[in-house]
């Protein structure tokens, strides 16, 4: 990379940053997509890997973003460094657009990133492929930080985006399980507010077991805890079931008890 370049690429980043429209408009056809190739440095702001769509997100600038919709599924190619919960965390690389939005408290700029994605129907299902470089994708992280379940509760998810983030994959219903009661108590407001798609995630998630397992090692000696979680899947069972839907499933869950036992009804 000549020297030029390298003067244009940092002034481009920079742009992103200060908001500068105008710059990132005259040099989007040379720059667009560059990854800044700098050290990290936390105390300039300063992150190596990142693009200017990265840099307009934590800087909040929502006039850039909507000039940069072509990098809208890139993702981060360093780690970084930031405080989560009120402590030091490593983000692993390959962070989303809208996980850096939720790890950096934007907000404001989830409906903008939104209504980019809403543009493109091949472009939003590739978005909720995107997960970082440990297997956590945009939902991980809004539990983490607090947004939990309200993040999906913004008006700008409609209810067929619901559906789609709460089937991703890895399934959101673990990361409720792994985290801690505040988790749990988030977990029981999704069933409350989308009980037909808590329903289906439950299905999905138990041919594998993982919830039931997930639930016994995070609420290891705090029974009444794990007692909620299997009430919660036990009900989404009985609904389907009902339903005369997935009843293989069920009898696959239930350790050998017919579905009268299990439910007190008449199957």
């Amino acid at each position: 990379m000549s020297s030029c370049k390298k003067f244009i690429n940092v002034r481009w980043f920079e742009a992103a940053k200060q908001n500068n429209a105008q710059y990132i408009v005259n040099n989007k056809h040379m720059c667009i997509k560059a990854v800044d190739e700098r050290m990290t440095n936390y105390s300039q702001n300063i992150y190596n890997g990142f693009t200017a769509l990265h840099y307009a997100v934590i800087f909040g600038n929502i006039k850039i973003i909507n000039l940069l919709a072509e990098e809208i599924l890139i993702t981060t190619k360093s780690q970084f460094e930031h405080v989560l919960n009120n402590k030091e965390a490593i983000c692993p690389r390959h962070q989303s657009v809208l996980s850096l939005a939720i790890i950096f408290k934007r907000q404001n700029l989830f409906g903008e990133i939104m209504k980019i994605l809403n543009d493109d129907k091949k472009l939003f299902n590739k978005f909720l492929t995107l997960v970082d470089a440990e297997k956590k994708n945009f939902m991980y992280y809004s539990l983490l930080t607090g947004y939990g379940i309200q993040l999906l509760l913004n008006p700008v998810f409609t209810q067929q985006h619901i559906i789609k983030v709460l089937n991703m994959k890895p399934n959101p219903i673990i990361f409720f399980c792994e985290s801690d009661l505040s988790g749990l108590a988030q977990l029981i407001e999704l069933q409350n507010a989308y009980p037909d798609v808590f329903d289906e995630m439950i299905l999905k998630t138990v041919d594998h077991d993982n919830i039931m397992t997930v639930a016994k090692r995070q609420f290891e000696g705090c029974g009444q805890y794990f007692e909620i979680i299997r009430s919660m899947c036990l009900q989404a069972f009985q609904r389907q079931v009902l339903n005369k839907n997935s009843r293989k499933i069920v009898e696959q869950f239930t350790d050998g008890k017919s579905m009268s036992e299990l439910f007190g009804v008449r199957i």
